[in-house]
C-alpha cells in the first residue's frame, strides 16, 4: 500500500504559514475537524505561530450555543487578524475584540464566500450578485463591515444593462481544512458519512490552483480504489491527509444516523414518530411552537421550500405532526440539501434527504429566483419592516444565507418572538403572557439584511409570525392581521412596540391548530 498522502495532523499544522488566509469547510458542528483546532492551538502556544491569520468560512465551525468552542481556540494575541465569515455565531469568544475594533471582522453572506470559492479556483477577480443590494452588504451601508477597523473593500456597485448588481471581489485562500470520510489507497476521498458536503470540491480546487496546501481529515482508510463516481475530492488537489477514527458524524451527536447522510432511508411509516422524538428532544417551548405552527400553514401551496436557522428549522417537523406532508413540498437547506425533513436541532441535516451536493449549486439556484417561499428568523424588525440577522455592538450572529433566500423567495416569512424571551406559561389551565426582557420590534436596526421596501418593489410578499400575532408588510408599514385568542391586540401588542402599527380592518384570530398541539390541519 502507498498511502502517500497519509499524515499526522501535528505535521499538517506545521506547514501553515504566518499571514495566511485559511479557510475551513463545514457548517457548524457538521463537517468540524477538530484535531486541527486542538493541534493548531497547541503550536501557536508553542512557538507563537502561525500569526496573522485570516479566517474565512462560509458557515462558521464550532457549536453556535457553547460557551467554548473549537473556533475559540484561535482567539489568541497575534494569532489571528481578521475574520470573513457568514455566520459570527461560533465566534462567540471573539465578540470583545470586535467591539473594541481589535480585530478586522466581516459578515459575508455565505451564499456569497461559497461562490467565492469558484472564482478562485477559476482565478476570476470576482463576480456579479443582486443578493446584498439594498442590505449592509452593499457599500453604499457597510458593505459587510461588522466595525470601524474593517477596511477592505470587499464589495463595490456596479450597473450592467441597466441594472445595478453588486461586484465581490475574488477572496484567495492560501490553506484549507476539509473533512471527509474515506481515503482510497492512492489519496481520493469519499464523504460517505457526512451529512453535508458543503464547499470541499470547490475550496480544494480554490486552493489547489492558487498554490496553498489542501488538508483533509477522514475517519478510515482502504487499500483499495474508490468507485471513481464516488470521490468527492479526488487526491490530485490533496496535499495531506490525517486519519481520526474517532470522527463523529456531528461534534456534539452522539450516534452515527445513516437517515441524515443519504445511506439509508428511514421507512415513511416510522417519520412521525422519529418526528416526535425530536420535538421531545429539544422541548421547544410554546411560543415556537406556535410560531412553527403558524408558518407551517404558509407552505400550503408552495412546491420550492427553504428553512433557515431557528425557529423555522422546526417548521417541518410541526408540519408532519399536523398532517402537512412533507410531500407536498420540496424543501431545501442552503447547505446543499434538497428533499426530505430539516432536523430542528442540526442545522444542515435532514431526515432522508433526496440529495447533497455543493453549496454554490444551491445559491446559484437560489439566485434564480427558485423559492415559492422562504422561512427564516430574524434578530431584530424596526418600523420599516426591516429586518436585521447580524446582531448588535454586543453579540452577533451572521447573515448567513439570509440574503440568497430572501431574494429568491416569492414569499418571505419572518418567525419570530414577539420579544426576547417572550413566550407564554401555562399552569392550572391558565396561560399567562411572558413579556420578556427586550425588545425585538425597534424603532431602527443598524444592519440591514432584508429591505423591505426593496423586497416589496420587487413583488414579494412579507410576512411577520410572532407567538401574539400575525404582520404583513404593505410597502409602507407593519400591519397587525391575525392575533391568537386571548392576547389583548392594544395592550399586548401595541402596548410593547415602540412605534405605531396599522390594524387590519378584519383582525383574523389565529387558526386553533396553531396552539393546540393535538389538532391535525384541515385544507
Amino acid at each position: 500500500m502507498n498511502y502517500s498522502k497519509l499524515t499526522t495532523v501535528q505535521k499538517a499544522v506545521s506547514e501553515i504559514p504566518d499571514n495566511a488566509i485559511i479557510a475551513f469547510n463545514g457548517i457548524g458542528i457538521i463537517g468540524c475537524p477538530e484535531q486541527f483546532f486542538i493541534e493548531l492551538e497547541k503550536r501557536f502556544g508553542k512557538t507563537h505561530h502561525p500569526k496573522g491569520l485570516t479566517i474565512l468560512s462560509a458557515c462558521g465551525l464550532g457549536s453556535y450555543n457553547k460557551d467554548e468552542d473549537y473556533m475559540d481556540k484561535l482567539n489568541k494575541p497575534d494569532m489571528v487578524n481578521c475574520i470573513i465569515t457568514g455566520h459570527l455565531t461560533a465566534f462567540r469568544s471573539f465578540f470583545s475584540r470586535i467591539k473594541n475594533n481589535t480585530i478586522e471582522a466581516y459578515n459575508l453572506s455565505q451564499g456569497i464566500i461559497s461562490m467565492n470559492y469558484r472564482e478562485a479556483a477559476a482565478r476570476r477577480p470576482g463576480f456579479y450578485s443582486k443578493a446584498g443590494l439594498h442590505t449592509f452588504l452593499d457599500p453604499r451601508h457597510q458593505g459587510a463591515a461588522v466595525n470601524e477597523i474593517s477596511k477592505k473593500k470587499l464589495v463595490e456597485v456596479r450597473e450592467e444593462n441597466g441594472e445595478e448588481y453588486l461586484f465581490y471581489h475574488t477572496i484567495f485562500p492560501d490553506v484549507c481544512v476539509i473533512r471527509g470520510t474515506t481515503a482510497d489507497v492512492n489519496g481520493n476521498i469519499t464523504s460517505e458519512k457526512e451529512i453535508s458536503l458543503t464547499d470541499s470540491l470547490e475550496l480544494a480546487m480554490a486552493v489547489h490552483n492558487n498554490g496553498g496546501k489542501v488538508f483533509v481529515q477522514g475517519e478510515r482508510t482502504i487499500d483499495v480504489p474508490h468507485n471513481p463516481k464516488d470521490v468527492q475530492i479526488p487526491s490530485q488537489l490533496i496535499d495531506a491527509i490525517w486519519v481520526s477514527p474517532n470522527q463523529k458524524q456531528s461534534n456534539l451527536q452522539g450516534d452515527y444516523s445513516p437517515y441524515y447522510c443519504g445511506e439509508l432511508r428511514a421507512p415513511k411509516i416510522e417519520i412521525n414518530e422519529l418526528c416526535k422524538q425530536d420535538i421531545e428532544r429539544i422541548s421547544p417551548q410554546i411560543a415556537e411552537r406556535i410560531i412553527a405552527r403558524r408558518a407551517a400553514l404558509e407552505m400550503t401551496g408552495c412546491k420550492s421550500v427553504n428553512m433557515g436557522i431557528g425557529i423555522p428549522l422546526l417548521v417541518p417537523t410541526e408540519a408532519q405532526l399536523m398532517g402537512i406532508s412533507s410531500d407536498d413540498s420540496y424543501i431545501s437547506i442552503d447547505t446543499g440539501s434538497m428533499g426530505g425533513i430539516p432536523v430542528p436541532d442540526l442545522f444542515g441535516a435532514s431526515l432522508n434527504p433526496d440529495a447533497i451536493y455543493n453549496m454554490a449549486s444551491q445559491f446559484a439556484f437560489y439566485e434564480g429566483g427558485a423559492l415559492d417561499l422562504s422561512l427564516v428568523g430574524a434578530f431584530q424588525v424596526d418600523k420599516n419592516g426591516n429586518v436585521n440577522v447580524v446582531g448588535n455592538e454586543d453579540t452577533f450572529v451572521g447573515i448567513g444565507g439570509f440574503d440568497h433566500v430572501t431574494l429568491s423567495a416569492k414569499k418571505i416569512i419572518i418567525c419570530s418572538r414577539f420579544r426576547v424571551s417572550s413566550g407564554f406559561t401555562a399552569e392550572n389551565n391558565t396561560i399567562t403572557i411572558n413579556h420578556g426582557r427586550a425588545d425585538k420590534f425597534v424603532e431602527e436596526i443598524k444592519y440591514i439584511s432584508l429591505n423591505a421596501k426593496y423586497l416589496r418593489s420587487l413583488g414579494k410578499e412579507i410576512k411577520y409570525i410572532t407567538e401574539r400575532g400575525v404582520f404583513e408588510f404593505n410597502g409602507d408599514n407593519l400591519v397587525l392581521t391575525e392575533v391568537i385568542p386571548g392576547v389583548n391586540p392594544r395592550a399586548d401588542i401595541f402596548g410593547w412596540l415602540p412605534f405605531p402599527v396599522e390594524i387590519a380592518e378584519f383582525l383574523r384570530p389565529m387558526p386553533a391548530v396553531c396552539y393546540d398541539f393535538n389538532a391535525k390541519y384541515v385544507g
